[in-house]
C-alpha cells in the first residue's frame, strides 16, 4: 500500500492531449501495515480536462473554463516496487499550477 502525494510541476498541451509532470512521493507499507520506506519519482501522466463546453456564439469570444482535471491511472516505480496509482480528480486550475492543497479544501492528500 502507498500513501502519498503528487507535486505537479508542469502542465502541457500537445498533439496527443494534456499531461502533467511532477513528483510522486509515497510512504510504502506491507500487507500488515508495517512501514517499508519512503520513495519519490519524477514522472509524467496523461490528463483529461472535463467541464462545461463553450456555447457557439458569433458575438461572444468568451470561453467557459474547464472545472476538473482527471489524472489518468499511472504506474510509478518507488523503491523498486511498481505502485499503481488510481485516477486522481482535481480542479483544473490546480493541474495548471494555480493553487495547492494548502489553499484549496477540495483537494485531499491520499
Amino acid at each position: 500500500m502507498m500513501q502519498g502525494t503528487l507535486r505537479i510541476e508542469h502542465f502541457s498541451m500537445g498533439p496527443h492531449g494534456a499531461a502533467v509532470e511532477g513528483v510522486f512521493t509515497g510512504e510504502l507499507f506491507d500487507g500488515a501495515g508495517a512501514h517499508i520506506g519512503r520513495g519519490s519519482r519524477r514522472q509524467s501522466a496523461t490528463v483529461h480536462l472535463t467541464g462545461p463546453t463553450p456555447a457557439p456564439s458569433p458575438r461572444s469570444h468568451e470561453r467557459s473554463s474547464t472545472t476538473s482535471a482527471i489524472i489518468e491511472p499511472v504506474t510509478v516505480d518507488l523503491m523498486g516496487f511498481e505502485v499503481s496509482i488510481p485516477p486522481i480528480t482535481i480542479p483544473a486550475r490546480c493541474a495548471m499550477g494555480r493553487c495547492s492543497h494548502q489553499d484549496n479544501p477540495e483537494i485531499e492528500e491520499r
